[in-house]
């Protein structure tokens, strides 16, 4: 942490470096910071505080995710395949055992909240009544 002074506020606090680079990067020319071109393609204007722009950013990351979630399914294969019969239906089980449970648990949960939905329906009536017989 590092103590600055920011002259839009004019007073002191502790900044991050994060904090201290958006400032830096805020007090340059508007300009010049709104005609910065992606580095990537070089056609559109950057996002705030990025090299790439939008486009660029969203293709980067439709691919890597794309990649990415290959990689995961190979090593779950991979992991699958090295399993023999008996641990693998041993996991399934445990699986099916833990959304069993679970699955308990949310009906408990919705019959708990339906008693006390009812509950304050009847006591609405009551007091609804009261209210109306006294006058």
């Amino acid at each position: 942490m590092i103590e600055i002074l920011f002259l839009e506020n004019v007073h002191t606090r502790t900044a991050t470096i994060t904090e201290i680079m958006s400032v830096k990067a805020n007090t340059g020319n508007a300009k010049m910071s709104e005609e910065l071109l992606c580095s990537r393609c070089g056609v559109n204007v950057r996002a705030p505080y990025q090299r790439w722009c939008r486009e660029c950013r969203s293709e980067y990351n439709r691919e890597y995710n794309a990649t990415h979630r290959e990689q995961i399914n190979e090593k779950r294969k991979a992991r699958l395949a090295s399993m023999s019969e008996a641990t693998r239906a041993l996991k399934k089980a445990q699986a099916h055992r833990r959304y069993m449970e679970r699955r308990e648990e949310i009906r408990e949960y919705q019959r708990r909240y339906y008693e006390e939905h009812r509950e304050a329906i009847l006591e609405y009536g009551r007091v609804y009544r009261e209210a109306h017989r006294r006058v």
